[in-house]
């Protein structure tokens, strides 16, 4: 009967097809789910099954097409401006599918508490216990750090999503399982979010060995857990306090530090917007680097009170960088240990991680950048800083011990001029910075192509306006 089940589901997807298929058939889903709950919830969690795997690998073709539209950037013209609106209608997309899968897994994680776990029978099972999320074609301007929906008390939980649950009595202890490979290494974070709860989140191995633990009085954080095994693992949480009788409503966030899960791509000098906007939110990113490259990433609060926190971690999931501060943080010279994969995690860094607000992220490779725009001696060039942490990127040939003098005026508003040159190789040249005309004189070591960056020199980052900018061979 499942079997057929399965078969009949996967059928429905790919006869209907599409994304907006995909939005059709997830309200025939949840329908479907809670028609047959009468008959328990392992008569429908192979529907289940496939309805989420159809979207996820919707959502993975969706962010393919996504990475190859940002790493093959057009500046300017008309073609720019319809690469700028594909690329965010594929983000809507992304946002619509996600919600859509988060709705039936939650319609499945409600009829299997409320109709097996709890000894009662399904038909209690009614709209106040059922999610009800109302799923949109589109979603109106797409953002990359938007806040997701909270997952109530699922057994599984997925890399990258932040689930919600509650300890309701003294000594009670919830469990959680994920499927994870040998090496992988994954971070967690279990923050108290009312009442007395004490946070204490344990790993188990699938030999039920301990593997890592963390407690704390309001938030603790697991912040590398290497695993030693393939197989599935399950997560214990608990209150910590000395007689383990303290409740309350607690977060719990997962994700895999190497190949980690919900991340969105992030290129080579285009600033992205996001929002820290539940307390203990991390967001995740990810870009593609060479061995040896040299990047600049930075963050900046752009409203409340949340304070930028940034990690770099490589493709085995080891931590590359960080920086962290309280409104404004760049890491100037993040080394690339090899090939592959990144991945940046950004969050809060208050010493509670309950700080929340909108950012700015920006990140440049300093050795082959980005979005950048060719500047050639004698050339006088213009351009504004419209947003704040806002970098503009151009690049120029050079002979090694070849003199460069390059000048930038600001010629509105309040900008504080900020050249920066990086070698052929990332390394910093030379810069030059000033509060209205900043000046930078450069013998070049080696021939190649420069970078020049040109930025707000304010403390804050924040100032901007128009400048002009030139490049001179004495």
């Amino acid at each position: 009967m499942m079997k057929g089940q399965t078969s009949r589901g996967r059928r429905i997807w790919t006869t209907i097809g599409g994304f907006t298929g995909l939005l059709a058939i997830i309200s025939i889903v949840i329908a479907y789910l809670q028609l047959h709950q009468a008959d328990k919830a392992s008569l429908s969690s192979d529907f289940t099954q496939a309805s989420v795997i159809a979207i996820i690998n919707e959502q993975l073709a969706v962010q393919r097409e996504i990475a190859t539209a940002q790493a093959n950037p057009v500046q300017s013209g008309p073609t720019a401006t319809i690469v700028a609106e594909r690329i965010a209608q594929l983000v809507s997309t992304q946002e619509a599918l996600e919600i859509g899968r988060r709705q039936i897994e939650a319609t499945q994680t409600a009829i299997v508490r409320h109709g097996v776990n709890t000894g009662g029978s399904a038909t209690q099972l009614t709209s106040q216990t059922t999610p009800t999320v109302p799923l949109q074609a589109s979603i109106a301007t797409p953002n990359p750090g938007q806040t997701p929906e909270l997952v109530r008390c699922p057994h599984r939980i997925d890399f990258g999503l932040t689930i919600q649950c509650s300890i309701d009595a003294a000594s009670e202890i919830d469990t959680y399982t994920f499927d994870a490979q040998a090496d992988d290494r994954v971070m967690l974070r279990m923050a108290r979010a009312s009442e007395t709860l004490q946070p204490w989140i344990r790993v188990f191995a699938p030999d039920k060995a301990q593997v890592c633990e963390s407690y704390a009085e309001r938030l603790a954080d697991l912040l590398d857990c290497h695993l030693p095994r393939s197989g599935t693992y399950s997560i214990q949480v608990a209150d910590s306090s000395r007689e383990r009788k303290e409740t309350g409503n607690y977060t719990l966030y997962l994700q895999r530090l190497n190949n980690p899960g919900i991340t969105l791509p992030i290129a080579f000098g285009q600033p992205l917007s996001g929002s820290i906007g539940r307390p203990t939110q991390i967001d995740s990113y990810s870009f593609e680097a060479n061995v040896d490259d040299r990047i600049l990433i930075r963050m900046l609060r752009a409203s409340e009170t949340v304070q930028p926190w940034i990690r770099v971690y490589a493709p085995d999931g080891r931590l590359t960088c960080e920086a962290y501060a309280e409104r404004f943080v760049e890491k100037t010279d993040c080394i690339i240990p090899r090939t592959g994969l990144y991945t940046v995690l950004a969050s809060d860094a208050s010493r509670a991680r309950t700080e929340t607000g909108n950012y700015t992220l920006y990140i440049q490779r300093l050795n082959n950048p980005g979005r950048a725009t060719l500047i050639s001696p004698r050339q006088a060039l213009s351009g504004t800083i419209a947003s704040p942490a806002e970098i503009h990127t151009y690049t120029f040939e050079g002979r090694a011990d070849d003199k460069v003098v390059l000048r930038m005026n600001r010629t509105s508003e309040t900008i504080q001029p900020w050249m920066r040159v990086y070698a052929p190789n990332g390394v910093l040249t030379c810069e030059g910075y000033s509060e209205r005309q900043a000046e930078a004189y450069c013998t070049l070591p080696r021939s190649g192509t420069y970078t020049l960056l040109v930025a707000d020199a304010s403390r804050a980052g924040t100032e901007t306006g128009a400048y002009s900018l030139s490049l001179t061979r004495p």
